[in-house]
């Protein structure tokens, strides 16, 4: 039907019965049409036309109100402007992603309110710091906008917007999402998910993230289904009104990563009378992150008195190079927890399923792989290995970005002289089924054999006080042993007994798996990103100035 983004928003135009409403609280909505929104983001495109941008000139957008987002976004997409979703953060780190992305860049803008833009000059050399201030575009300026910018359709090969990595760390590598790359994943996931005319969705994910920007937002304007969106900060302060406006709305289409479930859960009331009817609800994403089966189990469990549907969880599987989304399980069906014995869990390996608890660790099924997209599991040397081998998973498609805005070097690293890419995750084939075992990078190899970062973390919340997403582990590399030492954080408040939560890690973690823990550091604070992931490298770093200090 569509072969590009700009033709679905400009068929926005005369769409006038359903939109988006923006929940700001209990009390608080503000609804907007997609043709009151299209009208406006033209308006929008307007003012940026009239600063001076271009098809092709890049635009950095640092917003953090969602109705103001979506229009710049939409703006940037009608004017054939590349448009640079970004979270707005204002510690020294987050400003300096935002300098090295700013020098990736050809012929970069960046819209923001004066706050963001003038933080930028604590750590911007003079130079730097002026040619944004020249190229920058204050909020103020396109709320009173008038003049219809004009619209310049694209082809579909062309680039639609660069999705750079939600880490904070390292140099930041920017996805290159052609309009043929989103047709492709957002009608395939519409299809997957079964999403008609009478479907609706509510988010609280950052519009920052791929999920909440394409998944969420963008599949849904595809559809033009009603939406509903809540700020990522209301939800923090007020997890339950999630669940209170899906009720309210008879929404049908939920989605959170691990975080999102376990962080409602903890703020969720058993003695408080919740009159919620969870019966409109169709489907429950649970993506984005390693999925915890027993939060799934506990979230269903819990939320079963007010109606919602064991099989509305869908576990999904996808990454920022697949556009969005790799593989989601048929709708309807039960998730499907996989056990299995965690010393024989390395590349190359056949899996063994086991239901003896002590040696089992347990992964979720993701699905097949979604229209227009294939995967497979290699080994280190590039070998296809058969189903129920552990290996790296490697996806190719139509969905596939073909590599890094303007960085030749890890594009290659990335893709295969076959043509394939490389996730950086690892995983096996089972049933024509998707599963996965873990980051690459978050492997910790101690006495020879490979553990996962998040199985350590699963045994440690056993420790008494000790929370699923409180507690991680790090492999920090040892010149003098020439192998890794296992560091454990555990986030905890002042009054907390560190001592005796130390001896019993210690002891569950040798007892479950045989390993001996180098430190166990108390921290105020774990690292993460807006959807909840936590960052490892960040905590290594921390771990690494400590020591030195």
């Amino acid at each position: 039907m569509y072969k590009t983004v700009y033709d679905f928003i400009v068929d926005a135009e005369n769409r006038d019965d359903k939109g988006i409403t923006f929940i700001n609280g209990s009390d608080n909505e503000v609804y907007i049409s997609y043709a009151q929104l299209f009208e406006k983001s033209r308006k929008v495109l307007g003012v940026l036309q009239k600063k001076g941008l271009r098809k092709k000139d890049e635009l950095i957008i640092q917003i953090e109100d969602n109705e103001q987002f979506i229009k710049v976004f939409w703006a940037c997409i009608l004017g054939g402007i590349i448009p640079i979703p970004l979270s707005v953060g204002y510690n020294e780190e987050h400003k300096q992603k935002i300098l090295r992305i700013w020098s990736i860049l050809n012929n970069p803008y960046c819209i923001s309110d004066q706050r963001t833009l003038h933080s930028l000059e604590k750590v911007a050399d003079a130079e730097t710091y002026s040619s944004i201030v020249k190229q920058s575009i204050y909020l103020d300026e396109i709320k009173n906008s008038n003049e219809v910018g004009e619209l310049i359709s694209p082809k579909p090969e062309e680039i639609a917007f660069i999705q750079f990595s939600s880490g904070t760390t390292g140099d930041p590598k920017g996805v290159i999402l052609t309009h043929k790359n989103l047709i492709t994943n957002i009608s395939a996931l519409n299809e997957a998910w079964e999403t008609s005319k009478s479907d609706s969705s509510l988010s609280w994910m950052p519009l920052t993230h791929d999920m909440g920007l394409i998944a969420i937002h963008l599949a849904s304007t595809y559809k033009k289904i009603q939406q509903y969106i809540i700020p990522t900060s209301v939800f923090i302060r007020r997890p339950t009104l999630w669940l209170l406006k899906t009720h309210q709305h008879r929404v049908t289409q939920l989605y959170s990563p691990n975080f999102g479930y376990k962080f409602l859960l903890d703020n969720y009331k058993k003695n408080q009378i919740y009159n919620w009817d969870l019966t409109c609800v169709r489907l429950l994403a649970n993506g984005a992150e390693p999925i915890s089966t027993s939060l799934c189990q506990r979230f269903l469990e819990e939320m079963k008195q007010f109606g919602l549907k064991y099989e509305t969880l869908n576990t999904v599987y996808g990454l920022a190079e697949a556009t969005v989304a790799v593989s989601v399980p048929k709708l309807g069906n039960s998730f499907v927890p996989v056990t299995l014995n965690r010393e024989a869990l390395e590349v190359g390996q056949k899996i063994q399923k086991t239901v003896e608890e002590k040696k089992g660790i347990t992964f979720v099924e993701v699905g097949p792989a979604v229209r227009h997209c294939s995967f497979r599991i290699c080994d280190s040397n590039n070998y296809v290995l058969d189903d129920d081998f552990i290996g790296h998973v490697q996806i190719k498609g139509e969905n596939v970005t073909s590599g890094y805005y303007n960085n030749e070097s890890a594009t290659k690293d990335a893709i295969t002289a076959d043509g394939w890419l490389n996730t950086g995750d690892l995983g096996f084939i089972h049933n024509n089924s998707l599963v996965i075992t873990g980051r690459t990078k978050d492997i910790i190899i101690k006495n020879g054999q490979n553990y996962y970062s998040h199985d350590i973390e699963r045994v440690a919340e056993n420790v008494k006080d000790i929370e699923l997403g409180n507690v991680v582990a790090c492999g920090v590399p040892n010149e003098t042993k020439a192998e890794e030492d296992l560091v454990i954080f555990v986030k905890c408040k002042q009054s907390y007994d560190i001592t005796t939560a130390e001896k019993e890690l210690k002891r569950e973690l040798t007892k479950q798996l045989g390993l001996n823990v180098h430190q166990v550091i108390p921290v105020r604070k774990i690292f993460k990103t807006t959807s909840g992931k936590v960052q490892r490298s960040k905590m290594k770093d921390f771990y690494k100035e400590l020591i030195l200090s």
